[in-house]
């Protein structure tokens, strides 16, 4: 994906928290950002119960949340990622929390982790605060661009 494109997608978004949300440095939106395989979501397709938390209480408090993931933009891959968001991620009456869905297109970056990181830097550019990433690869916590960065344990090994 191109900047102006990646762009465009940020600009054609609903940010239904910016009125309440958390106001960071020189007013930016103040957003969590998660990765989605091995992070939100466990190995089985199942949701990990712990990010989820996470994801629900920083919602609560007011932030924003945006959902990073490698999983190619295909209109039925975006449909069903965004199911499984919405069956995940719900407030205390059971509603879809609103999370941003940036879906890695099929010419992106050489790699997931460059992909990442461009849009991560996109969206600061964007004014958001980035005020924590949390994904299973250093990578994901989007080192340079997010006030914190989380590496959660996956169950492999392997982190980068």
């Amino acid at each position: 994906m191109t900047d102006a494109a990646l762009a465009a997608q940020l600009a054609r978004a609903a940010w239904p928290v910016v009125a309440r949300g958390p106001v960071g440095p020189a007013g930016a939106l103040v957003a969590v950002v998660l990765d989605l395989d091995d992070t939100l979501v466990d190995a089985r397709g199942g949701p990990r119960a712990p990010v989820v938390a996470l994801a629900c209480a920083a919602w609560a408090r007011g932030f924003a949340l945006v959902c990073l993931t490698a999983r190619v933009a295909t209109r039925g891959g975006r449909r069903a990622t965004r199911a499984l968001l919405d069956a995940m991620l719900v407030d205390g009456a059971g509603r879809p929390l609103p999370v941003l869905l940036l879906m890695q297109p099929r010419s992106a970056e050489p790699t997931a982790a460059a992909w990442k990181h461009a849009a991560g830097a996109l969206l600061v550019e964007a004014g958001v605060h980035v005020a924590l990433a949390v994904g299973d690869r250093t990578a994901d916590a989007l080192p340079g661009v997010a006030e914190h960065g989380l590496v959660v344990p996956n169950g492999q090994s392997r982190r980068d």
